[in-house]
């Protein structure tokens, strides 16, 4: 997303990666082998869902920006 030029080329090579395996020691794991493909949609998971958390934020901050009283007008 933050390289829209490369875009086809970026999703030639994930479909190329696809079919491979990562072994577990590649990602400090005790865990099975994963395929990339489960990896990457993983990854895209929790990237989408951190930025939803970081959006709630800066909302909720902003109402209680508007909410809080201007100190230039009290004081006049």
């Amino acid at each position: 997303m933050d390289e829209p030029n490369f875009s086809e080329a970026y999703s030639n090579m994930c479909k190329v990666l696809s079919t491979l395996q990562v072994p577990a020691e590649m990602r400090g794991k005790d865990e099975p082998d994963y395929n990339f493909r489960k990896l990457l949609v993983n990854r895209c998971q929790m990237e989408f869902e951190r930025n939803t958390v970081v959006e709630l934020d800066r909302e909720a901050k902003l109402v209680e920006i508007e909410q809080t009283a201007d100190p230039v007008s009290i004081d006049t």
